[in-house]
Parts: structure tokens; sequence; C-alpha cells
């Protein structure tokens, strides 16, 4: 993730098909104490103890179906020492932490639950191009928005976490992912703790006033952060590939939060209009042009326009694409 000030929340380490990590100079790191990747299909988080896997796994991925039933016959506890060494380098066998019980639903406060997710891989949607890539787009801001409703709030929306796969007849299906920084109901984390990936977060969250925690993190929020993602997909790929030199908005992985709210107010307003999309993306620029409209409109000289999330999202997303598809 790029530059961040306090209060912005930042993830050091993309997703590990992340076309923003490339993008942002940063590289996967293998020893990363978190993580450990077992096999290509199974990714094992250790903030976790409780092992849990997929059984919907179909027979056109059959290793997926063999790490799943060699998996299943392990005790948690092998797990997390091979988890430890893997992670470490250190062969010793370490202790369990105090209150650690084999079966999650007995174990003390605090304690961790190892959980082992089993995924289809998923491409990111900046390999797309034309309708295609805006079909994908769309789909997840529909997805994104239906589970905000019910109370289920991403607040990381950056290009790493739009991606997707495609079916057997060909559709590109559109999946919104890394939901490690949502929060739910039960307001956890707190909607006034902002997390994001900075170049790509509403100019409300990169405030003063939000970075202190004064700001209550919305849906028009997030709905802005789609449309920075789909300026910043066709200004800056071609074919499905980064564009090697000369991209815009480059600047903004380099500053931090108070200086980004900056460039980017500066860019709505006053380079917009001269800039123009890779060959592969034009069919998206006039939509672009139709959501800054709305990102505009709700900027005053002294605050951001208060909204409901059905009036953010008819005014921001959901009129600009009327007739697009």
């Amino acid at each position: 993730m790029a530059n961040n000030a306090a209060g912005a929340t930042a993830q050091e380490t993309p997703a590990h098909n992340s076309a923003f990590a490339v993008e942002a100079g940063l590289k996967p790191t293998p020893q990363a104490i978190d993580v450990a990747v077992v096999s290509k299909h199974i990714i094992f988080a250790t903030t976790h103890v409780k092992l849990r896997y997929s059984r919907r796994v179909t027979n056109k991925r059959p290793s997926i179906v063999r790490d799943v039933q060699d998996f299943e016959k392990c005790e948690p506890e092998t797990i997390r020492q091979e988890l430890h060494a893997s992670c470490t380098g250190l062969p010793q066998v370490f202790k369990p932490e105090r209150g650690f019980s084999k079966n999650a639903e007995q174990a003390n406060p605090g304690s961790r639950v190892l959980t082992i997710i089993v995924l289809r891989k998923l491409l990111p949607i900046t390999v797309l191009s034309g309708k295609e890539f805006l079909a994908a787009w769309w789909q997840i801001v529909k997805c994104h928005y239906t589970l905000w409703k019910i109370g289920v709030h991403h607040r990381d929306v950056n290009p790493s976490n739009l991606t997707g796969y495609r079916l057997v007849c060909g559709q590109f299906i559109g999946v919104l992912s890394d939901w490690d920084l949502s929060s739910d109901q039960r307001g956890s984390p707190s909607r006034l703790e902002h997390t994001g990936t900075v170049p790509f977060m509403a100019l409300d969250l990169l405030t003063p006033g939000a970075i202190a925690g004064k700001v209550e993190h919305m849906y028009v929020h997030d709905a802005e952060s789609f449309i920075w993602v789909l300026a910043w997909v066709c200004l800056r790929y071609e074919g499905g590939k980064l564009i090697s030199k000369d991209r815009p908005l480059e600047e903004l992985l380099k500053v931090d939060a108070l200086a980004c709210a900056v460039k980017k107010a500066y860019f709505f307003m006053m380079e917009l209009c001269d800039l123009r999309p890779s060959e592969s993306h034009k069919v998206s620029w006039d939509l672009v042009n139709k959501c800054f409209l709305g990102i505009h409109s709700l900027y005053t000289p002294r605050r951001c326009r208060k909204l409901d999330d059905q009036s953010a999202f008819e005014l921001l997303l959901g009129d600009p694409m009327q007739g697009l598809l």
C-alpha cells in the first residue's frame, strides 16, 4: 500500500497477484510472520487458530481437493508448528500461547484462530479492457453496495481488491476480495477508524479532521474510491498491461495522506479535462468524467456534503452508468 498518514491504516504487502503492488514498487514477503503460502491454492493466516475449509470444491481442481484432504487430517497445533517453521525459518518447536485450545469455541477471549481458506485463483480486473473491464467493475460496485446495505462494509476499495475469474463460457465474473479491513453492524472496527489505500481514499477521509478520527466512514467514501480506481485503470493500463512510462497519477504513490488530498483535488478540478484514456479504455472515459462531476458536487469550500447511502450510490455511480451496459 502506498504512503499514509496517522489514522489511515495501510497494508504493507498487497495481494500476491496485485497489479497495484507492481506499480507501487512493493514485493510480496514470503517470510512475513502472519502469512504462509503452503500451496498455490491454500494460504494460511496465523492470526487464527481454527481450521476451516471449503467443501464446495469440484473435481476440476483435483490438486485443491488433495490439499484440503491432507490438511483436514492435521491437528491445529501441528499446522501451527509448520507455519512457525515456514514463516520464521526456525526449526524449533514453540509452545502454544496461553489460552490456546484445539476447540476454537472453548478458547479464552483473545485466543487466535487458525483459518485455512481454499480459493479459486482470481485475476486482477486490470487485465481486462473495453466493455469487459467496465462490466466487471460494475458487477463489483453492485456487489459492494448490496453488502453495504446489510451492514458489511469493505472500506478498502483499490485496484488490488477488484478481481475476478472467467467461466468456461468465457464470461468474466467480478469479485471484490480482501476483506481484512472490513467492518460489520457490530461496529468493529469503529467507523471513525479509517482504513484504506491512500491514493484511492475519498478526499473527505484525507483531511486533518478525518485523520484525527472526527469523520465517520460512510458509503459515499467507498463509492468515491471506486471512481478513483476507474480513472486509475483507464489512464494507466493499455491492453491489460501497465503503461511503461509517463503514467498519470504517479505522484499519488509517493506522498502522505494530506499531500495526496491536495494532489487529488487539483487532479479532478484542473487536470482531468486535459487527459485522455488509453486506447483500450476509451469506452469508459465518458463514465469517468460523469462520475467526477458527482464528486465535484460533493465538496464545497468548507465541507463535504452528507448523503445517505442510496443518494450517494445514485449520484456517484448509478446515474452516470445509465445506458452504458
